[in-house]
C-alpha cells in the first residue's frame, strides 16, 4: 500500500506501538531506530495526524518504568499506556514534534525506504 492509498482513506482515530519499555511520562524506548517517530513524521506530513491524535504504547507491566525522561527532538510521547494490569493515562509535559525531519535522515535511509521517496515526490522535495 502506497502513502497516497493511506492518505485517501482518511485522518486516524489513533495511533498504536510497542516499545522495549515506557516510561511514566509517556517516552517510549526501543530498538533505537526510531521507526515509529519517522512514521509519526510521515503522518503528519500528510495531515492524517496531529498534536491531538492519541498514541497508545502496549508493553507489559515490566516493561513501564517509574520515572520521568527527557524526550529528544523527535521522541512521539504516548497519552496512554497499556499493560495486562490496566491502561494508564499519561499526562505528556510536551508537544510532539510534526513533520519528517530530512536534515536528520541519512540519504542511504531515503533511498532504501520507499514511503520517504513517495514523501519526498508528493510534497515537491524529490
Amino acid at each position: 500500500i502506497t502513502l497516497e492509498e493511506v492518505a485517501r482513506r482518511g485522518r486516524f482515530d489513533f495511533m498504536v506501538t510497542g516499545a522495549s519499555a515506557v516510561s511514566v511520562d509517556g517516552v517510549r524506548f526501543g530498538k533505537g531506530h526510531g521507526f515509529f517517530d519517522l512514521e509519526w513524521g510521515m503522518f503528519t506530513d500528510l495531515g492524517l495526524v496531529d498534536e491531538t491524535t492519541p498514541v497508545v504504547a502496549v508493553v507489559h507491566d515490566c516493561q513501564m518504568v517509574q520515572e520521568t525522561l527527557t524526550p529528544s527532538e523527535t521522541d512521539i510521547l504516548v497519552d496512554w499506556i497499556a499493560t495486562p494490569s490496566g491502561l494508564h493515562k499519561v499526562e505528556r509535559r510536551a508537544k510532539r514534534p510534526s513533520g519528517v525531519k530530512w536534515n536528520l535522515l541519512d540519504p542511504q535511509q531515503i533511498a532504501q525506504t520507499p514511503p520517504l521517496q513517495e514523501l519526498q515526490r508528493v510534497k515537491g522535495i524529490a
